[in-house]
């Protein structure tokens, strides 16, 4: 996984008007197809790893399935409300990356 994709959405996070120019889910959500097109990838294939994503959304918003896709679904639990979305997005993400990090093999060799 590209960690320049990671480092981005980071910067992405802490300033979101500095780099798309809004609060917007939907806006990150174009951003990150944006990233995936450029850098010659398909849907499944995405830096955001869309199944795994979609389905730690799903359960961290008690759904009972993810076939709408992590930005539907967190859009749809914040009332629709963009800027709202987004900053459930940027907690969710946080929260992803620890669960990811702490699986990582450079993790698991550290925690021996």
């Amino acid at each position: 996984m590209d960690n320049r994709f990671f480092e981005t959405l980071d910067l992405i996070c802490e300033r979101p008007a500095l780099y798309i120019g809004t609060t917007s889910l939907s806006v990150l959500y174009g951003w990150v197809l944006g990233w995936n097109s450029a850098s010659d990838k398909t849907p499944n294939d995405a830096d955001l790893p869309s199944r795994e994503f979609n389905e730690f959304v799903k359960v961290q918003l008690s759904y009972y399935e993810a076939t709408r896709g992590w930005r539907r679904m967190i859009l749809d639990s914040c009332g629709g409300n963009e800027e709202a979305a987004f900053y459930k997005f940027v907690q969710l993400y946080k929260l992803y990356r620890a669960r990811t990090a702490d699986l990582s093999p450079t993790a698991t060799n550290t925690k021996a």
